[in-house]
């Protein structure tokens, strides 16, 4: 290929990506403005001025600010989504071993920055039934919901448990694992990471024995 043809076609290239990398320099740029000052944040000029961008190519990218801030809160809850299938995965075929692993990752990381929670309070007080925010989140709770019922399926068949509302105990542990993790981000002397951890891992073991008292009883008998 001739040299100029060449440098013409990684042009090209370069010109074809810069849509998604201005987007990503956006999205990035969103949360940060965010996390670092919540409400306030939302400003057209701070985020363009974040993003090193000027506000019309925000206009743009983006038919308004909400279906920006609505890809900014499907960016986040993905990404968190993701590790926890990743460390899911990397702990192994065991199912108890999965949901401790995808907990861990609940209480590290991302998930303790307070700065999170101030995004999370922007998102939550932009949902409305029908707007872009609300449909974001619908699917990536749908999403969740469905890798943590997956994991508690495991659950139910490696400890023979026949009648676990997987459905139920998965929006229970969610619920929990939101619960405690908003009140640690709202006052970090109250508990630690890791007693938040052992409190689900509790709830865990508190419902394969509830739910499994044949299991139980003969546990007892070979202690």
């Amino acid at each position: 290929m001739p040299e100029k043809a060449a440098d013409m076609t990684s042009q090209n290239k370069f010109e074809r990506k810069l849509p998604d990398d201005r987007r990503k320099h956006l999205i990035d740029a969103t949360l940060r403005c965010l996390s670092q000052e919540g409400q306030e944040g939302m400003s057209v000029r701070k985020i363009s001025s974040a993003a090193g961008i000027s506000i019309g190519l925000i206009s743009h990218h983006y038919a308004n600010k909400e279906e920006l801030i609505a890809q900014a809160y499907e960016t986040l809850t993905v990404s968190l989504l993701d590790a926890a299938k990743e460390a899911a995965e990397l702990a192994g075929p065991g199912a108890r071993e999965q949901l401790s692993a995808m907990l861990k990752s609940m209480f590290n990381g991302p998930m303790l920055d307070p700065g999170t929670l101030r995004c999370w309070l922007v998102f939550w007080g932009m949902m409305q039934d029908g707007n872009a925010l609300k449909k974001v989140h619908d699917n990536t709770y749908g999403d969740h919901r469905a890798f943590v019922e997956t994991l508690l399926k495991g659950l139910a068949s490696e400890y023979k448990i026949p009648f676990l509302d997987t459905r139920l105990a998965a929006i229970g542990l969610l619920a929990l694992v939101d619960g405690l993790w908003i009140e640690w981000c709202l006052d970090q002397r109250s508990f630690t990471a890791d007693e938040a951890f052992k409190l689900c891992e509790a709830w865990i073991d508190a419902l394969v024995i509830r739910a499994a008292p044949a299991r139980r009883v003969a546990h007892k008998r070979t202690r």
